[in-house]
């Protein structure tokens, strides 16, 4: 409209970079809709069983679940034969798949790299994709503990065994 307006009055228009707006706009919708995920999968992972995990842990109520958890993470198993059994079976799974996991982060952080790196991409999708790709660098030590700790706890279980 400023633009019409000044063409109109004899002055040249006045075009301003719109960049920062559409990044602005972005972080307004993406921002609140990240966190509705983040807090629809919590409360999906607390509430019902059969999406996030192996039939046999999901049977658990949500605190023994965590327990497990936390116990196959510090590679400690626990003193109850049920939540032991459900510990081999989480770390059994964990290790089954950590191959996996590598290759699919590291094809991810690539992924993410390589769409930021392309040319006339705008500067919000180009963050966005940088954002995404220190996501899943980020991610790996997490992993590397989650993935170790399996590996010990299945190791401690058959020495006590």
């Amino acid at each position: 409209m400023r633009a019409v307006t000044s063409a109109g009055a004899g002055r040249p228009a006045v075009h301003h970079h719109s960049s920062t707006a559409a990044i602005i706009i972005d972080l307004a919708i993406l921002v609140p809709l990240l966190a509705a995920e983040i807090i629809f999968f919590v409360r999906m992972h607390r509430k019902h069983k059969g999406l996030f995990g192996p039939q046999l842990i999901m049977g658990l109520p949500y605190r023994q679940r965590r327990s497990v958890m936390k116990a196959v993470r510090r590679g400690e198993p626990p003193a109850d034969p049920t939540l032991r059994a459900v510990g081999v079976s989480v770390a059994t799974r964990l290790t089954r798949f950590a191959k996996f996991t590598w290759w699919v982060f590291g094809i991810a952080a690539v992924a993410e790299i390589v769409n930021a790196s392309l040319p006339y991409r705008p500067l919000g999708l180009r963050v966005f994709s940088i954002l995404g790709a220190l996501m899943f660098v980020g991610l790996i030590p997490y992993q590397r503990r989650n993935i170790a700790g399996a590996r010990r706890f299945l190791t401690a279980d058959t020495a006590r065994t």
